[in-house]
């Protein structure tokens, strides 16, 4: 036990010596306004860390700190233009968006100098955690999400800023599903209601604010948890069926290696066409992210050759999905 212990000390100090040096590095790299050789400095110190997601994090959340926001964000662009760099930001960003809320100490405004709708909402949620910790008593209810929400562009609302609070209204019902489901129906909004449905049932497969907020643990999709994922959608009605099934996808994304006959297979298991529906063309958006180029994501459409209307959808979803 003893030298499993030592082991870890020391990976943690080897974590932080160099989260020191390649900070050091970055900040002075941005006194000289070359955000690129920042990025390049992070990048190739963290990138063969075993905590490498948590380096990268935590070395944007100290440049912003020390160099501003608008620093950050620009050495941002650069971080993901470099190979060998995480492609996904959302942890990045929650690490970039609660260093800006310390350092201006005004959530209000923070959130109009953030791309929300960058990073799968991880700068809103970052926002969001930290505004948490400056008002330790802060409850999100139906009206307090609308107040949040309504300090947002209106066109990030709905997608950005009300799925994010399903994921927060879990962290807060300490993941109960359906205490989180009960402040989500409650919203006045069809639109809202179902991102915030849909941000708890997307909180519940991954559980990583849940992790973070030492409510849970990040959930491992085996086959058993995949099946009990599956029945709990199964048990859903109306407009919280479709937010579950649209966020199962995910999983059946993963089990079925990205195979779009496979995964549509999956969803078709759902039990009206709309909760299918839903299921595969999100799928599809989440594949299309996934493949190397327009050819490989024109072959998602084919379980829908013979429904007009549905292959127009899933065709708008794949050029939604390519600009990003």
């Amino acid at each position: 036990m003893r030298s499993r212990l030592s082991r870890l000390l020391s990976r943690r100090l080897a974590f932080v010596a160099v989260f020191a040096a390649v900070a050091i590095f970055a900040v002075l790299a941005l006194r000289q306004g070359n955000t690129a050789s920042a990025a390049q400095a992070i990048v190739g110190q963290c990138r063969d860390q075993k905590l490498q997601d948590e380096c990268y994090a935590e070395q944007f959340g100290a440049i912003t700190k020390r160099s501003g926001l608008k620093a950050s964000l620009a050495t941002l662009d650069e971080f993901q233009k470099l190979p060998g760099a995480q492609r996904g930001c959302h942890f990045i960003a929650h690490h970039i968006a609660a260093a800006a809320v310390t350092a201006s100490g005004d959530w209000r405004r923070t959130i109009s100098e953030l791309p929300l709708e960058d990073c799968s909402g991880g700068f809103l949620m970052g926002l969001m955690e930290e505004r948490q910790r400056l008002e330790p008593g802060l409850k999100y209810t139906p009206a307090s999400i609308q107040e949040t929400c309504s300090a947002m562009p209106e066109d990030q609302q709905a997608k950005t800023c009300f799925h994010t609070m399903g994921h927060l209204v879990l962290v807060q019902t300490r993941g109960v599903v359906d205490d989180s489901l009960v402040i989500c129906r409650e919203l006045p909004e069809p639109a809202s209601r179902y991102e915030c449905l849909s941000g708890t049932f997307m909180e519940n497969l991954y559980r990583r604010n849940l992790q973070a907020h030492k409510v849970g643990k990040e959930l491992q999709w085996t086959p058993e948890r995949a099946q009990a994922l599956t029945a709990l959608c199964q048990a859903q009605t109306g407009e919280a069926a479709k937010a579950c099934w649209r966020e199962l996808s995910h999983v059946f994304v993963v089990h079925e290696k990205s195979r779009p006959e496979a995964v549509f297979a999956k969803c078709q298991t759902a039990l009206t066409d709309e909760t299918r529906a839903a299921c595969y063309l999100h799928a599809v958006g989440v594949m299309t992210l996934m493949q190397s180029n327009s050819q490989d994501a024109d072959k998602l459409c084919e379980p829908y050759a013979t429904s007009a209307d549905r292959l127009k959808e899933c065709q708008s979803m794949i050029r939604r999905n390519h600009g990003h």
